[in-house]
């Protein structure tokens, strides 16, 4: 062979293989879609049947074998039938929406929403049974049916 010859061969074995290697990122690139009928996918749902757990309980009456005893079933203790139940009020649903700072403390509002009412309340004011303790601007103090309650602002 002469020397052209086999640089034509050899010319012609890159561009086989970089013609190969083309067509494979092309092909990868661009995928072909089949072609799928909408209409033909099953619209029906049915859910399967549960099935019920099988319980089982392991009554473990055998010899301790480090003690060499029996173990004795544990008694459940009966708790008193009449049990005295409080009268629970319901609790106020109260929201720490914001305030605006006044020259000092006490000339401060701050906008509260007791019960989905909003009141604008100084320090020491009271409104729907909720007297405003003491507050800043991340939080405030109330006391609402005997109990004093810290409410974070809400976002």
């Amino acid at each position: 062979m002469t020397k052209n010859q086999k640089t034509y061969l050899l010319l012609g074995g890159v561009v086989l293989i970089w013609g190969f290697l083309g067509f494979r990122v092309v092909r990868t690139i661009a995928p072909a879609v089949p072609e799928t009928n909408p209409l033909q996918k099953s619209l029906s749902f049915k859910p399967s049947e549960s099935q019920e757990r099988d319980t089982f309980y392991i009554a473990a009456n055998y010899r301790d074998p480090f003690l060499g005893t029996i173990a004795k079933p544990k008694t459940k203790k009966s708790s008193p039938s009449a049990i005295a139940t409080k009268k629970q009020i319901p609790q106020k649903n109260i929201v720490y929406q914001g305030f605006v700072a006044g020259q000092t403390k006490s000339n401060s509002l701050f906008f509260i929403s007791i019960d989905g009412q909003q009141h604008m309340l100084q320090v020491r004011q009271t409104a729907n049974g909720v007297k405003l303790l003491s507050g800043n601007s991340t939080a405030i103090k109330v006391r609402s049916q005997g109990k004093t309650v810290r409410i974070p602002i809400s976002e």
